[in-house]
């Protein structure tokens, strides 16, 4: 007998498997020692062993939420509320973080923390922004719209070295709805079928929004006659499969 990997659970496992090579971001936090400050900018990275890196924010994991009748602040400079508490902080890549409340002794997960304001000021005096409020993903994006801090390091395929969190952050913003088709995954596991997809292909260091689209897998594959033959491979067919299952099963 011979087994269907492209239903069940290995199915799902095997397409998250290869969706890696899509760009995918591993959420995850880190103590702010392993963090480097990004030559005379002012803001952090991790690197990554294959040779990428991201943006991170920080934030204390253990907070008096109901004393302030608020969530921990997402930091993205060091402000002054931060220059004495920043031994007690973790550096996290996205901003949906777990924290626990030092009131109730709760531990909450996946919470969306908004930026601290000062350091919201801060960020805006280095960037000349209109916008009044701003979230993690904005301030990520945002980034890559200035020719000052923009990323231009490339890897072998020539998307720079930060697109999984470019990608990533796109995605969030456009609410992993396919901006062609209109297709929306109603489950969090399906968010991998989702890619973000540079307009004019020749730069794919172009990481602006102007050039940027949340495509479905199977728009992607269609977009062209180039994206049609990269995804006619063995692999990326049982995705284009997988995704074809869900979308008719909604």
């Amino acid at each position: 007998m011979l087994y269907n990997f492209t239903a069940g659970p290995s199915a799902l496992l095997l397409g998250k498997w290869m969706q890696k090579s899509f760009h995918e971001l591993d959420p995850k936090n880190y103590p702010l020692s392993v963090c480097e400050r990004e030559s005379d900018n002012g803001f952090y990275i991790v690197r990554e062993r294959g040779g990428g890196w991201h943006r991170v924010g920080f934030y204390l994991t253990h907070y008096n939420d109901e004393l302030y009748s608020k969530t921990p602040s997402l930091h993205i400079d060091f402000c002054d509320n931060v220059l004495a508490i920043k031994d007690r902080m973790r550096a996290t890549n996205t901003h949906l973080v777990t924290y626990k409340s030092r009131d109730s002794l709760r531990e909450y997960k996946n919470v969306p923390l908004n930026i601290c304001y000062k350091c919201l000021k801060l960020f805006k005096e280095k960037i000349s922004i209109n916008n009044h409020g701003m979230t993690f993903n904005d301030f990520i994006l945002t980034m890559e719209e200035n020719d000052q801090y923009r990323c231009t390091q490339t890897d072998e395929n020539g998307y720079t070295l930060n697109f999984s969190q470019i990608s990533k952050c796109y995605r969030e913003t456009k609410n992993y709805t396919c901006e062609k088709c209109g297709y929306k995954p109603n489950d969090s596991s399906f968010y991998h079928y989702m890619h973000t997809h540079h307009i004019k292909g020749n730069e794919k260091t172009n990481n602006k929004r102007s050039n940027l689209l949340c495509l479905c897998i199977q728009c992607h594959a269609s977009v062209d006659e180039y994206h049609t033959k990269m995804f006619s491979s063995p692999d990326k067919t049982i995705l284009l499969k997988q995704f074809i299952a869900c979308k008719a099963s909604q």
